[in-house]
């Protein structure tokens, strides 16, 4: 088992860098490779990297999907799934990098002394 991320939105150069990592776990044997189930769900550019894969790499199964119920539709799933995160991709959060700071090291953050 072999884990990488995608290439991120495609550019010029994206193609030939999906290609390039997969090749890698190509080269260590791997019979499938798996588009993660967000991706699935989320990516615009899923048939891209699917088809990029699938003409690169005739000999491994490409599987949409790394878990899923087969009693689903995989446009319900994606629904559900976008359902899920959509909240923690928009929720703001109360308290920024600087506050969680400033909360676990106050030494290194002398508060100001208010003036009088």
């Amino acid at each position: 088992m072999g884990l990488v991320t995608c290439d991120g939105c495609p550019s010029l150069a994206a193609p030939e860098r999906i290609v390039k990592r997969v090749k890698g776990l190509v080269d260590l044997g791997v019979e499938a490779i798996h588009l993660s189930s967000c991706m699935m769900a989320v990516c615009p550019y899923r048939n891209k990297y699917l088809g990029i894969l699938q003409e690169a790499f005739p000999e491994v199964s490409v599987v949409p999907g790394t878990h899923y119920d087969e009693n689903v539709a995989p446009e319900e799933s994606a629904r559900a799934f976008l359902g899920m995160i959509r909240p923690m991709l928009t929720h703001v959060p109360e308290k920024t990098m600087a506050d969680l700071a400033m909360q676990l090291y106050p030494d290194l953050f002398p508060q100001k002394q208010a003036v009088q």
